[in-house]
């Protein structure tokens, strides 16, 4: 498969790369020139680190002919960023890129996130339009877009793979729950929970196994959170959020359901997931800092899938696992456009013709992700 460059692009001050593993990061940061690297998953260069936190500040201040300095894996050595902020401000000529697979363990170890002295930078899963020609609908709605698997000869085996290593970590560091298949019946109930809308308990003053295992899954960035659109005075939503994973191919290994038949009701949950995904990517990469993405439901329980809003935005995106439109697929966006008529309306579905029907525009998903491009709206 012949890749474009990613979206993610190198602003030239000292940065954060964030991202579940499989997202590339290494392969990125590899393609900058000039720049001395440091590998904190190989085990000599780790172990010198560890006994010396200190070391980066003697290779930075020996290697005065470069100004970009890469740690990859920071996490692994969260006390290596005492030395980088303290470089920053002595050295503020050079760049220094750090690459974070494991958000938990870097906020378990209580780090020094530097006061925003580095920026902070996503990388995601592929988007459609990054692999442009070579997108599979029906095979990323399996296996997923990370790129570790997508440009692997077996993605199947790479992707269990991906996800044992996420399983391993979650076990160990639940380990309050009294066994493995305690800990696998909660992800399994995590699962079921994709994209549902939950309601916390306003008298739950100590997290459920449930929600500890969610912020887990988040510091891996295995999942994204997103909340309800509301207006002053709904009561009803203070309390509800969402959750979708942030890769589907994660997802349906964490479940063992690849290739195996699923009901109607997860296929639509996939396709939101993968629809999700990418609109979280289009986010992170696009300059406009003010994109919001919400979900929508009123009293009587219409629900809109996603709203995605900007100074300059405002769309209602509903998503249907169906190759042909009804009016009655229609009713919520309807709904929607009463309490807020300036919403554009958008419905995404898996057929292959774009139409409108009373005045909403119908929009094959694949046309959809293959036109969403950062800065760029699809529609």
């Amino acid at each position: 498969m012949e890749i474009k460059n990613r979206f993610l692009k190198n602003p030239k001050d000292s940065f954060f790369i964030w991202g579940p593993k499989g997202t590339g990061k290494s392969t990125w940061i590899r393609n900058i020139k000039n720049a001395i690297y440091i590998d904190l998953m190989d085990y000599k260069t780790f172990d010198e680190h560890v006994i010396n936190p200190g070391l980066l500040i003697k290779i930075v201040e020996n290697n005065p002919h470069y100004n970009t300095f890469i740690v990859d894996n920071i996490e692994e050595v969260p006390a290596i960023l005492d030395s980088v902020h303290l470089l920053i401000e002595r050295h503020q000529g050079n760049q220094f890129i750090l690459t974070v697979s494991n958000l938990d363990k870097l906020r378990r170890s209580q780090a020094n996130f530097m006061a925003g002295r580095a920026l902070l930078n996503h990388l995601h899963p592929f988007m459609a339009s990054e692999i442009a020609s070579d997108f599979r609908l029906e095979i990323s709605l399996i296996s997923g877009l990370l790129p570790q698997v997508v440009l692997s000869r077996n993605p199947i085996k790479e992707l269990k793979s991906l996800t044992n290593i996420h399983i391993e970590y979650l076990n160990h560091i639940h380990k309050g729950i009294d066994n493995t298949k305690d800990c696998t019946r909660i992800l399994k109930k995590i699962h079921q929970s994709n994209g549902e809308t939950i309601r916390r308990k306003s008298n739950q003053a100590i997290p459920t196994q449930f929600e500890e295992m969610l912020h887990t899954l988040d510091g891996l960035m295995l999942i994204h959170f997103i909340y309800p659109l509301r207006r002053r005075g709904d009561r009803h939503l203070a309390r509800k959020y969402q959750f979708y994973f942030s890769d589907i191919g994660f997802a349906n290994t964490l479940k063992d359901n690849l290739y195996e038949k699923i009901s109607s009701f997860e296929k639509d949950t996939t396709l939101k997931t993968l629809i999700l995904q990418h609109l979280q990517a289009w986010k992170s990469y696009s300059k406009d800092w003010k994109i919001k993405i919400y979900f929508w439901e009123n009293k009587g329980k219409m629900k809109i899938d996603f709203i995605v809003t900007s100074d300059d935005l405002f769309h209602a995106i509903e998503v249907k696992n169906t190759n042909r439109i009804h009016s009655k697929h229609l009713r919520g966006l309807k709904e929607f456009k009463k309490d807020y008529p300036t919403a554009k309306l958008i419905l995404l579905y898996i057929g292959t013709e774009r139409v409108e029907i009373d005045g909403i525009p119908c929009v094959p998903v694949k046309e959809f992700l293959l036109n969403l491009v950062p800065n760029e709206w699809a529609i």
